[in-house]
């Protein structure tokens, strides 16, 4: 208990400010992204552009696209190049939310369906932010 008790007294909360400074975009697409996709299916709207044949695939890939984009941004930003062990971790991390996502869908959301498809469509989401993210650190595509 003493040792719980000192570790979070030990955490400074100017770590904390640069952590929320340097990571805002990522966090802020997370809480979006969880929101989307943890939506129970009664609480979706009906009549949307939700009703496009395989848009929901197209949503997954473009929330995942996102936010490994943000991730491997906020992560190096300051760095000119992300060692590739940590890139490979951040990569795995992903991945792992993205199966998370679906067997959540799958257990504890009504109306909600979990998809080898939908997580097809993360992965194609979490490479392509992959190559958009290596783009434009090589200065291919300009920062925004």
């Amino acid at each position: 208990m003493k040792n719980s008790i000192r570790f979070f007294s030990s955490i400074k909360y100017e770590h904390l400010n640069i952590l929320l400074y340097k990571y805002w975009r990522t966090i802020i697409w997370f809480l979006l992204s969880a929101f989307v996709l943890f939506t129970p299916g009664e609480n979706l709207p009906v009549k949307s552009i939700l009703q496009i044949g395989h848009i929901d695939k197209v949503i997954h890939f473009v929330i995942f696209l996102l936010l490994q984009f943000l991730i491997l941004y906020d992560f190096g930003y300051t760095k000119t190049s992300i060692p590739l062990k940590n890139q490979m971790g951040i990569f795995f991390a992903v991945i792992v939310y993205a199966a998370l996502s679906e067997l959540i869908q799958v257990f504890f959301l009504s109306e909600r369906y979990g998809s080898w498809f939908d997580f097809i469509a993360d992965i194609f989401g979490i490479t392509t932010g992959i190559l958009i993210y290596t783009l434009f650190k090589k200065r291919v595509i300009k920062p925004f």
